[in-house]
Parts: structure tokens; C-alpha cells; sequence
């Protein structure tokens, strides 16, 4: 693994969970990512709409330790994939959680939409019980839920409250994928980013993340300006729980809000 600021890199295995996941989906498509295209010859993307992972912590990871991954997938519908895959290491663990749904870019490539998988068959299984990371996502998108209750507490997802925003300028050379679009690796840095000058004068620059629960809502292009707002802030002896969102501000659309536990270096 990629190491970063004396610790595991958070954008490097954000990175290689992505690829894990779209690996399980080419092996049950039995196809490469690139040759994926429906019925009406469109090119098919596996958009993330939720990520959740947690860890005990990025500076627990050594250099030179080895981590292996394995994981699983299933599929909802015929479009939407939820993956689970663990990265263990010397004495640490990574459980992790991904969901993707089929998409197309329409309008000139500018918007995202859900694709139609009619005669694309493949061999992953469907999901036996449907979960809350799949019903949770469908009715907080709605609005049909205000609380998000989550293996490490609640959380209340649809709070506005504004304690700090900061623009964010997207640097097209780490921010945007292949596609032009903003890469979805991107989304927790860029918020961590955006906090830092908030973080300091609070004293919390020391913390590291142990968990995330990104919310995808949409997209945007190399050239719009974001800004980050920071809605929720708790300090529990020795972590910080933060919600965040991620806004286009030339419309004000959402386009992620992230839960985020960090816990002081030792």
C-alpha cells in the first residue's frame, strides 16, 4: 500500500477499493471495464453512490506491512452492485462497503443518468435480504429519513446547519477521472482539505480518519467550483465526528455528504 503523512494513504486505498470492486464486477460480467456498452452501443460506467469503510486507524499501518484483500458481490436489480471487502494486514483490518449503479452520460456528456441493462446478463448473485446501506441511501436521496443509523451511532444526515464553508478549485490533475468527471476518490479529500484551516484553530490537525460513509449524489466538470460546508462537529474524548457536504456552486447542487470519524494520533 501507498504511504502518506507517517500512515496509510486514505486516497490511495480509497483508490484500490474502487478498482477491487470494479474488478468483482468485470469477473461477473466476464468482461473488461472498457468493453462495457448497452443495447444502444453507450458506454456503461459503474457510478459509486455509497461508500463506507472504517479502520482502527491510517498511522497503524506500517511501512513495509502487507495487506490482502478479499471480498464479495451481489447485485440488486440488474444494475446496482454492493460489494464487501476486507483488507487485513499484520494485526489490523479493513472492512469496507461499496455500491455502484450502471450509468450513461447523456447531454452531451455533462449528466449522469441510470442505464438500462435489459440483455447484459452476468453471474453475480442477487442480494438475498436487501440492507440499509442500499434502503438507507434510496430514502435519505428522498428525503423520507432524517437519521442515519450507522454501526458507530447516529447521525443526522439531513442537517443544514452551517458552521464553515470554503470554496474549493478543482485541480483537473488529481480530481478528475478518466471520463472528466470528478474522480469519486476525490470526495473525502477534498473535504478534509477544505476543513484544514478550520481544523487547526480547533486543535484537531493531529486526527486521523478510522471511518467514512460517503453519500454520492451527483457530478460536476473540471471547471465548476465546489464548495464544502461543514454541518456537524462532536468531540468524544479522544475522536471527532464531522458531517460534511460537498455543493456545485454555480447551482447549488448536492453532490456528496460525508460522515467522517477521526480519532487523535498517538
Amino acid at each position: 500500500p501507498q504511504m502518506a503523512n507517517e500512515g496509510l494513504s486514505e486516497s490511495w486505498l480509497l483508490k484500490y477499493l474502487g478498482d477491487f470492486h470494479w474488478n468483482l464486477i468485470s469477473l461477473g460480467f466476464n468482461m473488461k471495464s472498457s468493453e462495457f456498452y448497452d443495447n444502444e452501443n453507450q458506454r456503461l460506467y459503474a457510478t459509486f453512490v455509497r461508500i463506507n469503510y472504517s479502520l482502527p486507524g491510517l498511522r497503524i499501518f506500517t511501512e513495509n506491512e502487507m495487506l490482502n484483500f478479499s471480498g464479495k458481490i451481489e447485485s440488486y436489480g440488474k444494475s446496482t452492485f454492493i460489494s464487501e471487502i476486507v483488507g487485513s494486514g499484520n494485526r489490523n483490518t479493513i472492512d469496507a462497503k461499496l455500491m455502484t449503479v450502471f450509468s450513461v452520460k447523456i447531454d452531451n456528456g455533462n449528466v449522469i443518468d441510470k442505464a438500462k441493462m435489459d440483455g447484459i446478463n452476468n453471474t453475480i448473485p442477487q442480494i438475498k435480504k436487501v440492507s440499509g446501506f442500499l434502503t438507507d441511501y434510496n430514502a435519505i436521496k428522498k428525503g423520507l429519513i432524517a437519521e442515519l443509523d450507522t454501526a458507530v451511532g447516529k447521525f443526522d444526515i439531513l442537517n443544514n446547519e452551517v458552521l464553515f464553508e470554503k470554496d474549493y478549485y478543482i485541480n483537473p490533475f488529481i480530481d478528475i477521472n478518466g471520463v472528466g468527471l470528478l474522480y469519486f476518490a476525490a470526495y473525502p479529500i477534498i473535504s478534509d482539505a477544505c476543513l484544514l484551516s478550520f481544523s487547526e484553530l480547533k486543535g484537531f490537525s493531529g486526527y486521523e480518519t478510522i471511518y467514512r460513509d460517503i453519500l454520492y449524489y451527483g457530478n460536476c466538470d473540471a471547471n465548476d467550483l465546489l464548495k464544502v460546508q461543514l454541518h456537524s462537529l462532536e468531540k468524544t474524548n479522544d475522536k471527532i465526528s464531522l458531517i460534511t457536504s460537498i455543493i456545485r456552486k454555480k447551482d447549488n447542487y448536492l453532490l456528496a455528504k460525508i460522515i467522517t470519524i477521526k480519532k487523535a494520533s498517538s
